[in-house]
């Protein structure tokens, strides 16, 4: 009965653990919608939380429909870029733009292990049994086939939280170069600093003399 116990607690943390993750990537579709929203709008005034939707600018509410209206999130990562590489933005935020595009189409199909599992308890015949969600389960298992922990869960949060995080700072930077108020801007976020060092030193290295033979 104990053993019993401890496996339900197990299931109900994974199932969790899957839970959340999820929650923190329907954020990260909220934010690319935003984003595509910012990009197309043309409009001085700022958007407000809240507003009902009767009163949102026609403009805003047209792309909110549009971006809406497209489930597959590849399809909606193609918008955006599509809308940022006909924009007037900066060209920082242009240079940015592709490695946080890269980012989220890899993070998509990590997203898919949390959404697609099976959650069983694994049985030896030498220590005690663990329970592991198993992404893509399929009839036929092997030895090697990925199995993923509580913590493993909570590091793909991690992951999407800092996708949506991102997001939300290259919109606001976008109301900015709109000439839009933005309320209390915030820090640059982890994902956009990486990005701007590796974009960082691949100039440098492009700069560098080539080696002596």
């Amino acid at each position: 009965m104990a053993e019993e116990n401890r496996h339900d607690r197990e299931i109900e943390q994974l199932a969790a653990g899957a839970g959340l993750a999820l929650q923190e990537w329907t954020r990260v579709e909220m934010m690319l919608a935003h984003l595509f929203v910012s990009l197309l709008d043309r409009t001085r005034s700022a958007p407000v939380s809240g507003t009902p939707w009767e009163q949102v600018p026609q403009q805003r509410r047209l792309a909110h429909s549009l971006i809406n209206s497209v489930v597959a999130f590849d399809a909606r990562v193609d918008l955006v870029a599509a809308a940022i590489e006909e924009s007037d933005l900066s060209d920082e935020l242009n240079a940015l733009w592709p490695p946080i595009e890269a980012r989220l189409r890899k993070k998509y199909k990590s997203r898919h292990e949390a959404a697609h599992f099976l959650i069983e308890i694994q049985i030896y015949s030498d220590r005690p049994s663990e329970v592991f969600l198993f992404p893509f389960a399929t009839t036929v298992t092997s030895g090697a086939v990925k199995k993923l922990t509580r913590a493993n869960l909570d590091h793909k949060a991690k992951q999407f939280i800092e996708c949506g995080e991102a997001l939300y700072w290259y919109r606001q930077r976008v109301e900015l170069e709109r000439g839009r108020r933005v309320a209390r801007p915030i820090a640059e976020p982890a994902l956009v600093q990486r990005v701007r060092q590796s974009l960082e030193t691949q100039k440098q290295a492009a700069q560098s003399p080539p080696p002596q033979p």
